[in-house]
This record gives C-alpha cells, sequence and structure tokens, in this order.
C-alpha cells in the first residue's frame, strides 16, 4: 500500500488496481505460522477450552435496548437534497398503528412476489 500511495498520491484506490495492493499484502499474511497461530489463538488445536475468556460470550450492551420502528424511504420532493433519505408519512403512520404487524420475508407468500 505503501508502494501504490508513493506511485499514485492523491488518487483513491480503484478497482483496476486493487490487486496490485492485495496481492502483495495476501502473499506476506498468508503463512504457515499465521494460520497455526489462529487455531491456537482460537482454542482449536491443541483444544483449549479457556482460549476465548468467558466475557467475550457475554450480549453487547446494545442488545438490552428496545428500538423503535423506523421506515425510511428516499426523499422525492424538490426542498430535500436527491437521495438524502427521510421517514415518510405512510411509513411513520403505519409505524404507530398497533395493528399493523411487522414485515416478515419468511411469510412471503408466491403471489406476492
Amino acid at each position: 500500500m505503501k508502494k501504490y500511495t508513493r506511485s499514485f498520491a492523491g488518487r483513491k484506490l480503484e478497482k483496476k488496481d486493487f490487486f496490485l495492493v492485495f496481492n502483495p499484502a495476501f502473499d506476506k499474511a498468508i503463512t504457515v505460522a499465521n494460520a497455526q497461530g489462529a487455531f491456537r489463538g482460537s482454542g482449536i488445536f491443541p483444544v483449549n477450552a479457556g482460549a476465548i475468556p468467558e466475557h467475550a460470550f457475554a450480549p453487547s450492551e446494545t442488545t438490552d435496548r428496545t428500538l423503535a420502528p423506523q421506515s425510511t424511504t428516499l426523499a422525492q420532493s424538490s426542498d430535500t437534497q436527491p437521495g438524502i433519505i427521510t421517514p415518510s408519512a405512510s411509513a411513520n403512520s403505519a409505524a404507530q398503528d398497533p395493528n399493523q404487524q411487522p414485515f416478515n420475508p419468511m411469510q412471503v407468500t408466491k403471489s406476492q412476489t
């Protein structure tokens, strides 16, 4: 990457140049020692049940919050910038309707697709 940025200073990395940067880094990182270290560090081999501390399995604090359902749509009016996502009035009224069931993609029938 350092070589790329020196050669193409100020230019963003484009798709066609991605592998110029990726391949040397990949070749340097993919080693037998790194693979063995990953298995050892995760406790897979040799088997080590204590390799990952118990607190790593605890749920994050954000899972304890309840989030209000919000629906967003792309703004189409001329008073906003194009492409800005804003809550729509119909989405807000649907979200506040207690009889409105949340969308479940697993319950979509063939006639709905």
